[in-house]
């Protein structure tokens, strides 16, 4: 055996070696799979991946696309001869990786000690172990072999950073930061400690169990355990918050594109990534997302993926909460409200609303404080009590409003629920905690059950047909248009271009800064809401400064359109105005990753299109954005393929001929675009009717993908199709 030194020395010269490292632990860790290519230039590649990884961990900045963080269990490789260097037969026992605790507040009381690392056959974990005054055993530095007992203790300084413990080495130092990297490698549970509600936490884990229970590729997912953490690790595929998404609104999310675990793996991180983008770029065609990684939800992160569900259960619960949607929701305009304001309110301020005039209606407002909020207003179960009988008079009568008992009250709600056949997750403690979130989804629940409004006088509230959402074209290309400008970040959402609050101008101005940061004079501008009187006044100065910044900073033609056009909400000047933004930032964006061309046209897209085709090998070739034979969505999967190659399955391709498989060319286009992380704004029907305007947005956002796929590659060290054979730009 060597001498305690060596030891030293050999865990400092593994630091500045660290992808030597990697390459001997690989032999008994599961973490390293082949990707795309293979033999010892793939697994190279793979291992110079996770030692840039795990420098840039140590400077606070994201893993790299493919490295695999949290991988799912795999089969041992075959051990070699390299692998007998490392033979860990002589270590005492095996234990499971669950075993590591959490890491401790430090205190001046108390300082956490880094577990001990051992080392076995199958795999490394990390147990924890007693200090003891004979920590290190030395081991031969050259040869590789771990001697029985080997043990390392690490203690943490005020700054909560590792330090060698010399006392209890002997006076001999061990380097921290190579532990801290077998420590990232084997901790199964790597994730931030976060405060993590447990009743917000069950509740989700059982409406999870009872609304995908049955799904065949959940099998082994489901049913999470109610009670635990283990949601944590359901969700980090991306498959569970896909299907959950479906479940309340049907076909949202494209499930051919989806990444499903094998039989004799699990997902990659990288495929785990994909189905999170997936999920998220669909959900922002339905809602307004923020603060979502789709990397710190690969890895499993609490807060990350309570954030992620509870955004899910609300477009779902809440969807129907909306004037388009349920008409009836009129009744609740007030007398100085017109139908533009009324499409603006939030789901949640028109339920408030609702449930202050049925309890209103019931006679009951003398007994019910006004409804503020879905938490501590809500505690005391006599608006749930109200609301119930106000939807199903038959079944819940008024005997158990005077109930004095607060708990036999929420006994009464919960039997309700369950006579009216409403599917109720709660339990008594979820009610009588006056938490927000959860009053809201029982509220949301019984409005879904049945609103109680309806048009008993036969009014009708007076709507400008040429302003109020329609189901046609027009509406298809606002509502393209809407989502684009949810996705710039701006502080105000953009429920509807004919609004009230977008007329102000307010919502454009902040637009036009995203497009081109300091545009805009905001000490011309003025902020809404605005009173009645100066409210046209105002609005048109803003929209004003709007169109002076389109046509002098960004050069958008807008012949004909003038600032009252926008402030009085003229459909076709608005949407015109919009779609020249969109485009212009969307070849902004396309210029900034070209290194700066001056120029796009729609002859250099054509171009870039029909040469990626060639070098795929496709049959087809793009001859305008006219062209019919992009309404099979064949040629758009055909560019899909060449700028990743494993994205598109060739069974879900359809010959196009029929509208049904031309419907389902077209979606499966749009949802891998979406999983490849393209920001798509179309609907499927703009592909299979061919509208050109919308084509070519849409092959301005394929262009961008493979130009930010190839940095990365490059960056990783592999080659995309493009920059192998060095196609032109």
């Amino acid at each position: 055996m060597a001498e305690a030194s060596e030891d030293s020395d050999f865990l400092q010269r593994s630091i500045g070696k660290l992808r030597g490292g990697v390459m001997q632990l690989s032999a008994f860790l599961p973490a390293f799979r082949p990707g795309a290519g293979s033999g010892d230039e793939q697994e190279g590649i793979e291992l110079e991946t996770f030692a840039h990884s795990f420098t840039s961990r140590k400077s606070g900045s994201p893993d790299p696309e493919g490295f695999p963080v949290r991988p799912a269990p795999l089969k041992a490789k075959p051990r070699t001869s390299e692998d007998e260097k490392f033979d860990a037969s002589a270590v005492s026992s095996q234990v499971s990786n669950s075993s590591l605790p959490p890491r401790a507040p430090v205190t001046p009381e108390r300082k956490p000690q880094i577990p001990a690392v051992n080392v076995a056959h199958e795999g490394l974990t990390v147990a924890p172990s007693e200090p003891s005054s004979e920590s290190l055993t030395s081991c031969g530095a050259d040869s590789g072999e771990v001697a029985e007992g080997v043990e390392i203790t690490e203690e943490f300084d005020e700054n909560d950073n590792i330090v060698p413990d010399a006392t209890e080495t002997g006076g001999k130092s061990i380097d921290s930061e190579f532990l801290e990297a077998i420590a990232d490698l084997v901790h199964d549970d790597d994730r931030p400690a976060v405060d993590v509600c447990e009743l917000e936490r069950d509740f989700l884990a059982r409406l999870i169990n009872r609304r995908l229970g049955e799904d065949a590729d959940l099998v082994g997912m489901l049913p999470v355990k109610v009670g635990s953490n283990d949601i944590f690790d359901a969700c980090a595929s991306g498959v569970l918050s896909c299907k959950l998404i479906n479940s309340f609104v049907v076909e949202a999310v494209d499930e051919r594109a989806l990444n499903l675990p094998s039989d004799a793996a699990g997902l990659r991180m990288s495929d785990m990534r994909e189905n999170h983008r997936l999920g998220l770029n669909s959900l922002r065609t339905l809602c307004r997302i923020s603060d979502l990684d789709d990397a710190k939800l690969a890895r499993g992160e609490a807060d990350q993926i309570l954030k992620l569900l509870w955004q899910i259960v609300r477009v779902g619960l809440l969807q129907d909460v909306d004037v388009r949607r349920t008409r009836e929701l009129r009744i609740l305009q007030n007398d100085d409200e017109d139908i533009f304001h009324m499409l603006q309110l939030t789901p949640e301020t028109l339920l408030l609303r609702w449930i202050n005039f049925c309890i209103e209606q019931s006679g009951l407002d003398g007994s019910i404080a006004p409804i503020q909020n879905f938490g501590e207003h809500l505690k005391d179960c006599k608006a749930y009590l109200a609301i119930q009988h106000r939807v199903s008079p038959e079944i819940c009568d008024m005997d158990a409003f005077r109930e004095p008992n607060v708990k036999k009250r929420v006994s009464m709600v919960m039997e309700n629920c369950e006579n009216m056949g409403l599917e109720c997750m709660h339990t008594e403690g979820d009610i009588l905690s006056g938490m927000e979130s959860l009053g809201k989804v029982l509220m949301a629940q019984l409005f879904w059950h049945g609103h109680g409004l309806d048009f008993s006088d036969e009014e009708e509230l007076e709507t400008d047909p040429d302003n109020f959402e329609g189901e046609d074209e027009g509406s298809r290309e606002e509502r393209t248009s809407r989502m684009w400008m949810n996705s710039l970040g701006c502080d105000m959402h953009c429920m509807n271009l004919f609004s009230e609050d977008f007329r102000s101008g307010w919502m454009l101005l902040q637009v036009l800064d995203a497009i081109e940061p300091g545009c805009v004079d905001w000490k011309r501008a003025f902020k809404p809401p605005f009173k009645a009187v100066v409210r046209r006044i105002k609005s048109v100065e803003n929209c004003n400064q709007v169109l002076a910044i389109s046509r002098d900073v960004l050069n958008a033609s807008l012949v004909g359109i003038g600032g009252d056009d926008i402030a009085d909400g003229k459909r076709k000047p608005i949407l015109a105005l919009v779609w020249q933004l969109m485009r212009i930032h969307t070849m902004r964006v396309l210029r900034s990753g070209a290194g700066g061309a001056p120029t796009l046209s729609e002859a250099d897209l054509l171009g870039w299109a029909n040469q990626l085709l060639q070098l795929q090998g496709s049959r087809y070739s793009i001859s305008s954005f006219k062209d019919p034979e992009l309404g099979t969505g064949k040629p758009l999967l055909d560019l899909l393929k060449a700028i990743e190659p494993n994205a598109v399955n060739e069974k879900h391709i359809h010959p196009g001929v029929t509208p049904l498989q031309r419907e389902l060319n077209a979606k499966y286009v749009i949802s891998v675009a979406r999983k490849l992380g393209a920001a798509i704004f179309v609907v499927w029907e703009d592909i299979a009717e061919v509208k050109p305007k919308i084509l070519e947005v849409l092959l301005t956002s394929l262009m961008v993908l493979e130009r930010q796929r190839r940095r990365l590659q490059r960056v990783g060290g592999g080659q995309s199709l493009a920059s192998r054979h060095s196609i032109s730009r």
